[in-house]
This record gives C-alpha cells, structure tokens and sequence, in this order.
C-alpha cells in the first residue's frame, strides 16, 4: 500500500534527527498560450513540514523576463496552506508580467523563458 504525502511527513516528523522535511505532491506540465508564444514549463507541488506545521510550495521549471521587467520575476514567498492555492499562486507568477509586454506592443519571444537551474 502506498503512503500519502502526509503519512511520509509524519513518518519524518517522528524521527529524531529529521527537523524539517518536503516531499514532492505533484508534478505539472502546463503549456501556456500568450499571443503566438506557447511555452510548456513545469511546476512542482511540495508539502512542507516545518517547525511551524505543514504547508505548501512550489517550484518553477522557468521564471520569465519580459522586455518591461528589469529582471526575471522570481517569486519570493512561495509558501501557502492549500494545494490549490499554490497552483494558483504558481501560475499567476508565470502569467502576471505578460499583460504589461503585450500592451507595450512587445512580441512574445521564447528569450523570455529563463530556466531555473534549481527546478
């Protein structure tokens, strides 16, 4: 029988050297549709169990850098106490500065994906 992700943080939590612990939920491969560009980047659902309690995170295969953004956006609290809130915030930090180069009469150009060396 397989153990949820739940029941593996627990198993982790009750060992005495483990302080902190993630286990991946999920792994989603999304293809995004942003005028003519069509990316398909990759996001990883963790489940935290931290000193404080469980929560959620992700993880972005790219960040992206429009030619209105001074760098590549890259998401700093990426912590929340749902599954679907996470979704949601990990795909809103894929798509929030596309609208701004879009307006600008920037084309959508595969340059803006940069990989996250770390996904």
């Amino acid at each position: 029988m397989e153990q949820t992700a739940n029941e593996i943080l627990q198993l982790l939590e009750s060992n005495l050297y483990v302080l902190e612990s993630e286990v991946l939920v999920r792994e989603i491969k999304v293809t995004l549709s942003i005028e003519s560009l069509n990316p398909t980047v990759g996001i990883k659902i963790w489940l935290e169990q931290t000193i404080d309690g469980p929560t959620y995170t992700y993880t972005l295969s790219h960040y992206f850098k429009t030619p209105t953004q001074a760098g590549a956006y890259v998401p700093g609290s990426r912590t929340h106490s749902t599954e679907k809130a996470t979704l949601q915030a990990a795909l809103s930090a894929l798509t929030m500065h596309y609208p701004e180069a879009i307006l600008k009469k920037h084309e959508p150009d595969e340059s803006w994906l940069i990989p996250n060396q770390y996904y």
